[in-house]
């Protein structure tokens, strides 16, 4: 297979279900063959502390809302819904819809937002949050200087994300005074990847490998990638991550948008991997 042919380069798309769209269509922009298989699924939580911080959240009580992946908005809005539900119930009001898709984000009025990568601002301006109140990051690691640039000393900050978010992200927003409530809105499993995928990721049977966040480089670091296999990285974070785990990065997105990434792929398909 020619890495240098526009139409017969097979790029692997390994980020989970729903977070790959913007990507896998801008991929396909670039003339590449893109191949969605995720490597993890996400398992929705939505406990005592996910309802109190989605109540928190609708009463007004949040002034800045750190939002990490696409599924935390969903399930934000989705548990936000079904509060809602609850009371207008309980009013006689009859029942609100609680419809995650169709619900929007119970976001204060002169609250501020940021969130980690396009995929997710795409989801928060769809759930409702307007463009002038949201700041897009690209990497984990730019995104605590982020919301204490958007805050101050004693501000309400809502954090949601996955189980696996770094803590010392958490920490650092409490050291700086921020009066932080960590909502955990999914856990990531593992998936278990088919043997013809397994197989194509160490026999060189695709061209590139996409990696969009850094625990997606820790299992790729795992599967014996092939070495003339390009390797792209979201972020720097990511990359550092894929490098820790012996992989030789080829590229990394110059900024936190899917055209960008898809670009990098393929400046890294157009240039002759070198081997030491």
């Amino acid at each position: 297979m020619d890495a240098s042919s526009a139409t017969a380069a097979h790029v692997l798309v390994p980020a989970p279900a729903g977070q790959a769209g913007s990507l896998i269509a801008a991929l396909r922009a670039q003339g590449l063959r893109a191949d969605h298989t995720p490597f993890v699924e996400l398992r929705d939580q939505r406990d005592t502390d996910t309802r109190a911080a989605a109540a928190a959240l609708t009463a007004g009580g949040i002034g800045h809302l750190a939002v990490t992946s696409p599924r935390s908005v969903q399930v934000l809005a989705e548990v936000a819904a079904a509060l809602a539900a609850d009371g207008a119930a309980v009013d006689g009001g009859g029942s609100a819809a609680a419809d995650g898709a169709d619900a929007a984000l119970p976001l204060p009025a002169d609250a501020t937002v940021t969130a980690l990568g396009e995929e997710t601002g795409e989801a928060l301006t769809a759930a409702g949050v307007p463009g002038a109140a949201l700041t897009v990051v690209a990497a984990e690691a730019d995104l605590a200087a982020a919301v204490l640039e958007a805050t101050s000393e004693g501000d309400a900050v809502l954090l949601a994300g996955p189980a696996h978010l770094a803590p010392d992200l958490a920490q650092r927003l409490r050291s700086a005074g921020r009066d932080l409530t960590v909502a955990v809105t999914h856990r990531v499993r593992s998936t278990g990847l088919d043997t013809q995928t397994v197989r194509d990721l160490r026999l060189h049977g695709v061209d590139a490998l996409v990696l969009t966040t850094p625990l997606l480089a820790d299992l790729a670091g795992h599967l014996g990638i092939h070495r003339d296999i390009r390797v792209v990285a979201a972020d720097a974070s990511t990359a550092a991550r894929a490098e820790a785990r012996e992989l030789v990065v080829h590229g990394i997105a110059a900024e936190p948008t899917a055209a960008s990434l898809a670009a990098a792929v393929r400046t890294a398909l157009d240039t002759p991997v070198v081997h030491d």
